[in-house]
């Protein structure tokens, strides 16, 4: 397949594609296996079958059944992630594991997420290409350490370490919403340091309030701007994650899909209060409102899937109207 060919089935243009690596695969046809044999009938032996070969890791699991020369197994590398087979013949196995065959030509799978790279691979019998796909919302954002937002004085262990793993993240998403967690509930633990932020939050202008500020006045024009866009295509998954809800029956999917959409509010929250800080929030409002109606129709569906996090009840107890809150407890 050439680049061309690979661009025009993803709707790109040739030079939104670079190609990231490839992989030779066996090519022994003694092994042939279930080769010849349909999906549903491979699907059946992944449990009792030989060898897998992992292919190019990059997010997400791709691996190659030894055993099926040309045939894939594929799944999320995490909840965030999307797959979606372009070309080729696939089965859906559940919870986002598919078996993909590349046996009678290249099968293209297009992996993505919200605020990182793209990614598409070309799976073919006797070998893999990876792609990496142009996307303006993968950003070189850097946050800084905590003590530049809290002068150094300790919080809550639980909320600096969330934030910490957050303002690493490989995810854009993520790393926004690192500084609207400490808005939202990192409080210091001395009494008198904590009575003094109280009184400053009642004129708005708290010492964390206003380091978040600077720090977000800091980001270039471009920054700035991607942060709604990167927010706004999180509302997008988390709407369509509430469809696939409706149409669940299915405990397991439904608690996973019912924690993926709370989490993800939860993420928005965070990086609406940052917007908001910086004077750049109205552009999310709408959106997000839309998707807590949306929201507000699942509710008992979503309670019933039984979520619990304690991300969530730290919410319940905070934040006592967000609907994400409360179907935690």
């Amino acid at each position: 397949m050439t680049p061309q060919e690979l661009a025009q089935l993803l709707g790109l243009s040739p030079d939104e594609l670079n190609l990231a690596d490839k992989q030779a695969l066996p090519r022994d046809d003694t092994a042939r296996g279930y080769a010849a044999e349909s999906l549903k009938h491979i699907a059946e032996r992944l449990d009792a079958e030989g060898d897998v070969v992992d292919v190019l890791p990059a997010g997400g699991v791709v691996q190659h059944l030894q055993w099926a020369l040309g045939t894939y197994f594929v799944a999320p590398g995490n909840d965030r992630e999307r797959l979606e087979v372009v070309s080729g013949a696939f089965l859906e196995l559940g919870d986002g594991e598919m078996l993909v065959s590349g046996r009678e030509g290249p099968a293209v799978l297009r992996i993505s997420a919200p605020g990182v790279p793209s990614r598409a691979y070309v799976l073919q019998h006797g070998g893999a290409e990876l792609w990496s796909i142009g996307n303006r919302t993968a950003l070189a954002l850097a946050v800084p350490a905590l003590s530049s937002f809290t002068r150094g004085i300790a919080g809550s262990p639980e909320i600096e370490a969330e934030f910490q793993q957050l303002r690493v993240s490989d995810v854009a998403l993520e790393r926004f919403a690192a500084a609207g967690l400490l808005l939202r509930f990192w409080v210091p633990s001395d009494r008198e340091v904590r009575r003094q932020q109280l009184l400053a939050l009642a004129l708005e202008d708290s010492p964390l309030l206003v380091a978040v500020r600077g720090w977000y006045s800091t980001l270039d024009a471009a920054t700035r701007a991607a942060a709604p866009d990167v927010a706004l295509a999180e509302v997008g998954e988390l709407s369509a994650t509430l469809a696939e809800l409706a149409a669940t029956e299915e405990d397991t999917r439904m608690r996973e899909l019912a924690s993926r959409v709370a989490l993800g509010r939860d993420r928005l929250e965070s990086i609406r209060r940052l917007l908001i800080a910086g004077g750049d929030g109205s552009v999310l409002a709408t959106a997000i409102r839309s998707l807590d109606d949306l929201a507000a129709t699942h509710l008992t569906q979503l309670a019933d899937a039984g979520v619990a996090d304690e991300r969530l009840r730290r919410v319940l107890a905070s934040e006592p109207d967000a609907w994400w809150g409360v179907i935690s407890g």
